[in-house]
This record gives structure tokens, C-alpha cells and sequence, in this order.
């Protein structure tokens, strides 16, 4: 049997139980951005995903990883021939660590005040570069500005049918003088 990869088509839905990641560059290189050193051996609980394989790519969706360190969002692209682009939003613990100029753009905060930092893994396994995610950010930002207009146009829609509802219902409709009651 020969697999010819060009042509391979595969939704797949994979399980990781009881996970543990050890001594993984990548997640390595992240400490300079979270500051924790706990990322060189991460355990992690059940992993779920439906992962799409097509073209001599595979496609991760965006996943919750929780683990022993902190919880991350992950997504992302890996080739056959080990091109990666990773997608990563954590928790942000030190400002301190963090050049304020150079991350500007790809740092998001709650209405809690705690930060989030969207970076990027990109490069081949062997070869690779951990930056900020600027585009991420603009991206998100984007879809929540989309997301509060949808909810103010439902608002506003809902609003004219709720006044529309008082007026069928106004006393004007009812005969008050009426001795029959």
C-alpha cells in the first residue's frame, strides 16, 4: 500500500489523555513571554480536537489547553514537510518582562484587568521564530466591534417591537366609561 500525500483528505478526531509535553522548544522559547519555567515540562488533562488534514497540511482549530503551568488557546497549521504556524493566546503574568513598544498591538485586557499576549510560532520545527501576534489582535477586535453592532442593531429592533406591544396594549382600546363591567 502507498500513500500518495497530495491526495489524502481527513477529518480526524484525536485524543490525548493524561498529556504530557517535555522539554518542547517552542513551548520553551514561550517562557520569555509568560514568564514561567514550568513550560519546559508541561502536563496537561484530556485533549479533544477534530483536526483537518488536506494538501500535506494539517489543520489544528483552536483549542483550550489546560495544563499544570496555565491555560492557552492553540491553533494553528503544521505541513508534512514540518513547516509550522501556531497560533497562541495566553495569560500575560509579567508586565515587567514584557518591552511595552514592541508589544504594542498583540496584548489584549479584560474589563478585569488581567492581559492576555497573542503570539505566533512560525518557522519549521527545526527552525523557528516566536513573535507577537499583532494581526490577531486586529482580527479579534474586529469581530467583537461586529459582534456589539449585531447586538446593538438587535437591541434597537427589539426595542421597536417591545413600544410596538405598549401602544397594542394602551388604555385607549378600552371603553372606561362603560357600565357593563
Amino acid at each position: 500500500m502507498k500513500l500518495f500525500q497530495e491526495t489524502l483528505i481527513a477529518d480526524i478526531n484525536v485524543t490525548i489523555e493524561n498529556g504530557e509535553l517535555n522539554n518542547f522548544d517552542p513551548l520553551k522559547e514561550l517562557n520569555k513571554y509568560l514568564d514561567d519555567e514550568g513550560l519546559s515540562r508541561l502536563r496537561f488533562a484530556d485533549l479533544k480536537n477534530e483536526i483537518h488534514v488536506e494538501n500535506k497540511m494539517i489543520y489544528l482549530p483552536k483549542m483550550e489547553v489546560s495544563s499544570n503551568v496555565t491555560n492557552i488557546q492553540l491553533s494553528g497549521t503544521h505541513t508534512f514537510d514540518q513547516r509550522i504556524d501556531y497560533r497562541v493566546i495566553a495569560p500575560l503574568r509579567n508586565k515587567k518582562k514584557i518591552d511595552k513598544d514592541e508589544a504594542f498591538g498583540a496584548l489584549e485586557e479584560d474589563t478585569s484587568g488581567k492581559a492576555k499576549v497573542y503570539l505566533k510560532i512560525t518557522g519549521t520545527t527545526n527552525d523557528y521564530k516566536v513573535s507577537y501576534d499583532k494581526d490577531a489582535v486586529k482580527q479579534k477586535i474586529a469581530s467583537d466591534l461586529k459582534k456589539e453592532v449585531q447586538e446593538l442593531k438587535e437591541a434597537f429592533r427589539l426595542k421597536g417591537k417591545l413600544k410596538k406591544k405598549e401602544l397594542e396594549l394602551s388604555d385607549e382600546e378600552f371603553d372606561w366609561d362603560n357600565n357593563n363591567l
